[in-house]
């Protein structure tokens, strides 16, 4: 056989090959975006696409309270937090947690009323400098339970001196 038929041959045998490769990936790319059900296009990468998770529409919890407060050290401090409840929701209670050297001179617990209301929060620190309140609030809205966590900044002060 000449060189000339030979690299004739191989030539017609690699544009065959590449003709081949290119349908195969074409046909398996359309495949992976589901088009029509071929193969398993319908449970390829894309088909989550256009399919919208459901939204959580039951009303909320709302607490009104500060984010950031100062308080002086040495000194009993009042925080306010004011909330309202849905009319689906039951049992619900805040509980209160503090960072090191934050003293809550209150309940750790405090129960809500269905109507909604407010509590006053005591706190106390020796320590200058920043400190967190963690607000748990736990309750049932629909016989399933919620949870939500919240957090007050609460930065301290010496007392000035006069």
């Amino acid at each position: 056989m000449s060189l000339k038929k030979v690299f004739t041959m191989k030539f017609k045998q690699l544009v065959g090959l590449l003709l081949l490769t290119v349908y195969s990936a074409t046909t398996l790319a359309c495949d992976l975006h589901g088009s029509g059900g071929f193969g398993f296009g319908m449970y390829g990468p894309q088909k989550h696409n256009w399919e919208v998770s459901p939204v959580d529409t039951s009303p909320k919890i709302k607490l009104k309270f500060p984010f950031v407060t100062k308080i002086s050290t040495a000194e009993l401090s009042d925080i306010d937090i004011a909330y309202e409840l849905p009319i689906d929701v039951k049992d619900a209670r805040i509980d209160i947690k503090s960072s090191t050297h934050l003293e809550v001179k209150s309940e750790n617990s405090l129960t809500l009323q269905k109507e909604g209301g407010a509590h006053s929060i005591q706190v106390e620190t020796e320590a200058k400098g920043q400190h967190v309140l963690t607000l748990q609030v736990s309750a049932m809205q629909n016989n399933k339970p919620i949870s939500m966590t919240r957090r007050i900044f609460i930065s301290a002060q010496h007392p000035k001196q006069g």
